[in-house]
């Protein structure tokens, strides 16, 4: 065999950098125009120090400026993506998020869209789930459609502190039953270290799996949220209400919850710092959270 024909035999994947690839599956023409940018924040836009950089914001604002709607898709609260809003100017009711991983769809002023919540026997039970796990290092907290954070345990842990530092919002120590029977909860999240939470997912899975969507957002922390829920749902009922399609669509992620969002855009995005999963789903690789990636796949796909 000659070198040509060595050549020729080679997968075309073995043809393409090692960080930046790009899989012949896409299901739209990528020389065609993205109508909205659809990105996590955690580990995706945002870097290790939770913080956007200027090239990001520069990137962004780019694309803003061609008309495109840039849409924050995050399991936080509005409150916790306060700061993010203001460094992008993305403010007003023609401006959008999906928080709460896709439970709350609203204006970034605050209009609702489209929301799910857990009811107060939802609440409960998970509750009382989550008091069964705590032996094995999992500790526990809900939040509400506002962002507050709510626990039973007076041993509140790390993991509840971040959250609620990220929210800006407080922590209550609060029992379900001390809480009205109209009390609604956006989700409940079972935290702890993420060798501890692989084995009680199983356990998650089994108890809830029927009844509501149970999620791996981050390493640390699993999250139970109203049946149907994901980031997928919350940008379903965006695009509707804007009168998109899928295929308008470019998402950003990293994580399992990212996953259903991909799911629905006409073209996926992965961090290469992202999960492995989520990598092989994408439709295409670019650099990670700490190196622009965000702003990097945009250039690829010249949107700016």
């Amino acid at each position: 065999m000659d070198i040509m024909q060595f050549w020729r035999c080679l997968p075309f994947s073995t043809l393409l950098p090692p960080v930046f690839h790009a899989k012949l599956t896409s299901r739209r023409d990528v020389t065609a125009m993205f109508r909205l940018i659809a990105v996590d924040l955690d580990d995706t836009l945002l870097d290790s120090h939770k913080q956007l950089s200027s090239t990001t914001i520069r990137g962004l604002k780019a694309a803003q400026a061609k008309g495109i709607k840039i849409v924050p898709c995050t399991g936080r609260p509005l409150p916790g993506v306060r700061t993010t809003l203001d460094a992008l100017g993305l403010h007003g009711d023609d401006q959008y998020v999906i928080v709460q991983g896709g439970g709350v769809v609203q204006s970034t002023n605050g209009k609702i869209i489209a929301q799910k919540f857990l009811n107060h026997q939802d609440y409960q039970d998970f509750s009382t789930f989550a008091t069964h796990v705590s032996a094995a290092g999992i500790d526990s907290n809900v939040i509400t459609p506002a962002g507050e954070v709510y626990t039973a345990d007076r041993n509140i842990s790390k993991y509840t502190v971040l959250q609620a530092w990220e929210n800006h919002a407080g922590i209550k120590v609060r029992e379900p039953q001390e809480m009205p029977n109209d009390f609604v909860i956006a989700k409940g999240l079972l935290l702890g270290e993420p060798e501890n939470l692989a084995k009680i997912q199983p356990q998650a899975e089994a108890e809830f799996g029927n009844r509501f969507t149970v999620i791996r957002s981050m390493p640390f922390m699993l999250e139970i949220m109203p049946r149907g829920v994901n980031k997928g749902w919350g940008l379903a009922q965006l695009t509707q209400y804007l009168g998109l399609q899928p295929a308008d669509v470019i998402a950003f992620g990293d994580e399992h919850n990212d996953l259903d969002m991909f799911d629905f855009s006409g073209t996926s995005v992965a961090v290469a710092n992202g999960q492995d999963v989520v990598k092989d789903q994408a439709d295409y690789v670019t650099a990670s959270n700490d190196e622009d990636g965000v702003v990097q796949a945009l250039k690829h796909f010249k949107i700016i």
